[in-house]
């Protein structure tokens, strides 16, 4: 899958929507953005307390301290300051303190260079450390967006209650409240101590952890999304529950009907040579082609094992229809 979809002109917010709809009531100590997925032993390093600017350094474009010491300025260079937002900014004093509904902080401008970045690399990670002031906060209310607005963004990191919610906008997905992929995160939410948390995207998979490598999350990105129509036919929801039943369900609808054509071609045409030439072809030129259309020139990327299954499958429905096709024969 690819975010080169991204529009390029969205400013990141914290503790709220550039809109002010979706407040959020707590602290923020730390947010920082790569253009790298970083290795589970960098991650790892990150939750056990080396800070972001040590680790990478290279591919940081975003790094904001906040609290009583920060300034709001991003440490890496990229991007603006973060200034306070809203009718009563003016009374804000602590960098990071979200202490009231209508004002936030938000970058002075566009996030643009980080945007082309990212979608350039087609890869991401992000941090925050932060405290929420209440355990009953939803919409959900958002600690960090990258968006214009509550529907139109390229990714947001919120609180829907006890859980952590990230949404993120992707090629082949619309925009929209309740768009996958969304990953949940239960639990997070459970007291008002300091927590930490890192989001790696790379292309075919979202990890999250929380406060420690051990505590993780992951979903795996496939090409279903864009049959997301389909989706209230099968499942309410997408999710780690689903995602493998899903997955099959999309390769034989797509891959099926292909195979049994190319099967029946099989048996009817009598010289080998050309049958086997052409039913090679035919089996492995869409699968590789399907890839490319999601991934784009990133289609190396992508989960072999995605294309082993559709390859599988077709091999599979082709030798039925052959061996079928002899047994009667023999009768």
């Amino acid at each position: 899958m690819s975010i080169t979809n991204w529009k390029q002109k969205f400013p990141i917010t914290l503790g709220n929507e550039q809109t002010g709809e979706r407040p959020w009531l707590g602290s923020i100590a730390e947010l920082w953005v790569t253009d790298y997925a970083l290795k589970f032993k960098e991650t790892k390093a990150i939750l056990d307390g080396q800070s972001p600017n040590l680790l990478q350094q290279d591919h940081l474009v975003a790094f904001y301290q906040l609290g009583d010491q920060g300034s709001g300025k991003d440490q890496s260079g990229n991007l603006s300051d973060l200034i306070w937002q809203g009718p009563t900014s003016g009374d804000q004093t602590a960098l990071g303190s979200f202490s009231r509904s209508d004002s936030w902080l938000q970058t002075a401008q566009p996030a643009t260079r980080l945007i082309k970045k990212l979608k350039q690399e087609n890869q991401f990670s992000f941090g925050v450390k932060f405290q929420a002031r209440s355990l009953e906060q939803d919409g959900p209310a958002r600690l960090v967006s990258l968006a214009k607005d509550t529907s139109d963004w390229n990714f947001m990191l919120g609180q829907e209650n006890k859980s952590l919610v990230f949404r993120l906008h992707m090629l082949f997905t619309e925009n929209g409240n309740y768009v996958d992929p969304q990953v949940r995160f239960p639990r997070v939410f459970v007291d008002t101590l300091p927590h930490q948390v890192v989001i790696t995207y790379t292309g075919e998979l979202i990890q999250i952890y929380v406060d420690s490598a051990r505590r993780r999350r992951s979903f795996e990105l496939t090409p279903i999304f864009v049959m997301s129509k389909l989706q209230n036919l099968w499942f309410s929801d997408i999710d780690s529950s689903n995602i493998r039943l899903y997955r099959y369900l999309y390769y034989f609808t797509f891959f099926a009907p292909l195979a049994a054509i190319l099967g029946v071609f099989t048996v009817l045409c009598k010289k080998n040579i050309q049958t086997f030439l052409l039913a090679s072809i035919g089996f492995i030129l869409p699968p590789v082609a399907l890839q490319y259309a999601f991934m784009g020139n990133e289609w190396q990327r992508s989960n072999q094992d995605n294309l082993r299954l559709s390859l599988l499958m077709m091999v599979i429905i082709i030798i039925a229809i052959n061996v079928f096709s002899r047994l009667r024969k023999k009768r």
